[in-house]
């Protein structure tokens, strides 16, 4: 007999783990706190081919899908003699799809049919008795389930509720991204290819990579440059910069649209001195940019009192990793594996959340060692060869078994 579950967060992990549920014979009802439709948030997702094709293989989106593919990372620097591009010596062979967020919130949205999903429905709090659980929201109502799953993000009301000593540790950068429609720059073939920038004169690093249109376009000259700067911001420089143009002090991400213009210019002439110049002109042809500080955090447990963390909840990584969508298909695929356990589900629950903390570990790990190599540590790409590139890289980045998005062999 199912369990009648309480979804909190109705993003892309809340529709992934809500339709999983679903099918197989659960009670789900999914709650959202912000008042409208999430459609058009966010900006593009990078992830591994492996991801795409087990959503496909779920029927959680459709075989056609639409995704921009990048076989090959561009590792490159500004040179006086590559001024436009940058240069570049070698770089590792990818197996990565781009999609847009907002088509794939889409897809998932229409995946999760008929289960009741509210919108405007922001809990302020859980409480567990008798193995149920009490929801208390914003609006004054409440609702009892059997289980609480929290895929609220990194700022996880879940989180707060199960481990109140686990904080978020900002790691002393921001990120600062923006798309542009392809239509609007000619750049040629040159995002073909997945360029990752080391920036000339300071720590941090670009990225930039094609993703399908608002429309699902995938057509050359329809589709949308994703990009996003990693920029070195001191703790004690940071709190400046989280005023929004309306005057709010943020906390968590600036959102596109309110990112304040002379901060925005000062940092698109940062990008003027730092980049090869297609890649400064791409930052300076973009409107309406955001800006979030780099948090990491990891729970003890995904499980406790019959709550459960899914995705971001659980354990926030660096977003260089793309391993997002892995990490929140992954929790949901074997959050519904453990429920249909002969075992109690404490019990089940429990093994559950073990064998995704250790998961969890091997992507930070990840995280830090990405971290270190494109934004503190990197190797000097405007001199290095392409044999010491190599090796740099070699002695740089490893993945988990469990995912990459770099191609296997």
């Amino acid at each position: 007999m199912g369990l009648s579950i309480a979804v909190i967060g109705g993003s892309i992990s809340g529709c992934m783990v809500a339709s999983l549920l679903v099918r197989d014979g659960h009670d789900v009802t999914v709650y959202e706190r912000s008042p409208s439709n999430l459609v058009g948030r966010g900006g593009g997702i990078a992830t591994s081919a492996s991801v795409i094709r087990a959503l496909k293989k779920l029927e959680l989106i459709a075989d056609d899908f639409p995704t921009v593919p990048h076989s090959k990372l561009r590792l490159a620097k500004k040179t006086d003699a590559e001024p436009r591009l940058g240069r570049c010596t070698w770089g590792p062979d990818l197996d990565m799809e781009c999609v847009h967020w907002s088509g794939i919130f889409q897809a998932l949205r229409e995946a999760v049919g008929d289960t009741p999903y509210h919108l405007n429905k922001e809990l302020v709090d859980a409480s567990c008795t008798n193995d149920r659980s009490t929801l208390a929201f914003a609006d004054g109502s409440t609702a009892l389930a059997d289980l609480v799953v929290f895929t609220d993000g990194f700022r996880s009301l879940g989180r707060r509720l199960m481990h109140p000593q686990v904080d978020l540790n900002y790691r002393g950068f921001a990120v600062w991204r923006g798309t542009l429609d392809e239509s609007l720059l000619d750049t040629g073939n040159a995002l073909d290819e997945h360029p990752r920038i080391s920036f000339q004169s300071m720590p941090g690093s670009f990225i930039t990579y094609l993703m399908p249109s608002h429309t699902g376009s995938v057509q050359p000259g329809e589709r949308v440059i994703n990009w996003a700067a990693y920029l070195p911001v001191p703790a004690h420089k940071l709190a400046p910069l989280m005023v929004d143009n309306n005057g709010r002090q943020r906390s968590g991400t600036i959102p596109a649209g309110l990112f304040p213009l002379a901060a925005e210019n000062r940092f698109k002439q940062l990008m003027r001195e730092q980049l090869p110049e297609l890649f400064a002109d791409i930052v300076a042809a973009s409107k309406d940019t955001q800006f979030q500080p780099i948090r990491t955090t990891q729970v003890p447990s995904h499980y406790a009192r019959r709550m459960c963390l899914v995705g971001d909840a659980a354990v926030a990584i660096q977003p260089m990793t793309g391993s997002g969508a892995f990490k929140a298909l992954h929790n949901a695929q074997s959050l519904v594996k453990a429920l249909r356990s002969t075992a109690d589900i404490d019990t089940a629950l429990q093994g559950w959340s073990d064998s995704e903390t250790v998961l969890d570990e091997k992507l930070l790990a990840t995280g830090f060692a990405m971290e270190k190599a494109f934004i503190w540590e990197t190797i000097d790409l405007a001199t290095a060869s392409s044999e010491a590139v190599r090796i740099w890289w070699d002695n740089s980045i490893s993945y988990p078994s469990e995912y990459s998005y770099l191609k296997v062999d």
